[in-house]
């Protein structure tokens, strides 16, 4: 009891936040202790051990009553406090049961539990859910975007401990019918997605692509499987792509043929970029200060293919890093790969993909961006792929 009363002292004085944090995990492994020595032969001693779990708690309940206040701005996390706080209220100890016993010993260690998450570092709920509300209102979660509540938390600053704060911020949101909750209790924002013509889409970057001169005229394209690959889509997706940019006679495509560009084009188109050019160009846009360790490239690779594949919405700042990463990686493997590979048409095609997706302007819809960002990643794990001898 001593020591709870040291640290409500300290929270009236602003001590430092870590020492609370250790000062009640302390108090909770002994109330943890004490309570798996209770023995209980009588009514007696029910409530004798009730009193002892109440005398270790009761000095925590200001600190927790000063968590309530603080919760005003949220309706979920006051709720919280309030059911918490209620569990280890006092009752008439003479008609208490030894499930009563069991049930505050919970309520006791939940509420120390809890204070302890409330001493970790990080926004709090309301402001979790105020930035939320930001994020839904300027597009960057639209309509049917499922929430991801790690996710959120890593780009909010709560760390893995603290994620509670980010589940009660989605119920905030969720009390005003900004968020939804299906069986199996994912956050998804109100709305229907925009449903997005996946082909026509695939068919408009592959059209860009050829513009810029990827794809020169009677250019044989890559093998369905490798388009599959290159544009993180299902097969039958790509096939149909192709078969929108034959019916406008961009491509020719013949039986057990791979498609070709066509010689006369519906559109201007400029010629074969040089990849030195490109490279001059991608020095350009690599921000400053980017960790381009293999790790960290591999690892935004996985990033961008794992989060559109799961059609997971990033934090736009989360996402713009994965692209950022991207880039640098594209402007310091292209040159190791394009001198490996001299003279090899096939490999200096993949690498002007590479070099043109990361020069594109990043589209503004947040879906088409992360599957933006996905189609980069995979190029970039194609030039990988080279640099470890794998031409396939």
């Amino acid at each position: 009891m001593t020591t709870a009363s040291t640290t409500t002292q300290q929270c009236a004085e602003g001590a430092p936040s870590e020492m609370e944090y250790q000062t009640v995990r302390l108090h909770l492994v002994a109330l943890q202790r004490t309570t798996n020595r209770f023995v209980i032969a009588s009514a007696a001693d029910i409530v004798r051990h009730c009193e002892t779990v109440w005398g270790l708690v009761e000095p925590w309940l200001p600190q927790a009553q000063a968590r309530l206040r603080a919760a005003d701005g949220s309706a979920s996390d006051a709720a919280r406090w309030r059911s918490t706080i209620g569990a280890v209220s006092r009752v008439d100890s003479h008609a208490l049961t030894s499930d009563d016993l069991l049930e505050l010993c919970s309520a006791a260690r939940r509420l120390l539990g809890r204070l302890m998450e409330a001493e970790r570092p990080g926004p709090s709920v309301a402001e979790i859910a105020a930035r939320l509300r930001e994020l839904i209102a300027s597009g960057a979660f639209p309509p049917g975007s499922p929430l991801s509540v790690a996710r959120i938390a890593a780009g909010l600053g709560c760390d893995r401990a603290s994620r509670v704060r980010v589940e009660l911020a989605l119920r905030d949101l969720e009390i005003k019918g900004e968020v939804t909750f299906g069986r199996s209790k994912r956050a998804t924002v109100v709305g229907e997605r925009e449903a997005i013509d996946r082909p026509a889409q695939i068919a408009e970057w592959l059209r860009a692509l050829i513009q810029a001169g990827v794809y020169p005229r009677t250019t044989e394209l890559p093998w369905v499987d490798l388009l599959s690959r290159s544009f993180v889509s299902p097969r039958d997706t790509v096939v149909r792509a192709l078969d929108i940019l034959v019916d406008e006679e961009v491509l020719l495509r013949g039986p057990k043929k791979r498609p070709a560009v066509c010689w006369k084009l519906p559109f201007p188109v400029a010629s074969p970029p040089d990849i030195d050019s490109l490279l001059a160009r991608l020095t350009d846009i690599v921000p400053p200060d980017v960790d381009l360790s293999p790790f960290r490239v591999e690892e935004a690779c996985r990033r961008a293919r794992s989060t559109w594949s799961c059609r997971i919405s990033p934090l736009p700042e989360d996402l713009t890093h994965t692209i950022d990463v991207l880039v640098g990686a594209a402007e310091q493997l292209i040159p190791l790969a394009a001198l490996r590979y001299a003279d090899n048409e096939e490999v200096e095609t993949r690498l002007r993909r590479t070099a043109v997706t990361a020069l594109a302007d990043p589209p503004p819809d947040v879906l088409r961006r992360t599957w933006h960002a996905a189609c980069l990643g995979a190029a970039v794990q194609d030039i990988l792929l080279l640099l470890a001898g794998d031409l396939t």
